[in-house]
């Protein structure tokens, strides 16, 4: 949560906000020194790493092949009882 800029510069500052804004200067620097990836406002990461694209379309893969194997088992399912009911019934 950021607070609103102040406008004019000539008025003094108080104590605690000179004390605050110091300790957000050293936090930035300490933030800047980890040379850790930029965020964006959503907390994601600005672009995602060649590994999550490649997981994130894994997933979807696995996830379409599942899919269509449940629906072939379920069809194959049907099938046979389908069938084993016509051939009670001929007997």
């Amino acid at each position: 949560m950021s607070r609103p800029k102040r406008n004019n510069k000539d008025v003094p500052v108080n104590p605690y906000e000179q004390l605050r804004d110091d300790q957000i200067e050293i936090n930035n620097q300490k933030l800047e020194a980890l040379n850790l990836p930029r965020m964006n406002s959503s907390g994601q990461n600005v672009q995602p790493s060649k590994r999550t694209k490649v997981l994130y379309r894994l997933l979807f893969t696995t996830t379409i092949i599942a899919y269509f194997l449940t629906n072939i088992f379920t069809i194959m399912c049907l099938f046979c009882r389908g069938h084993n009911n016509q051939v009670t019934q001929q007997l």
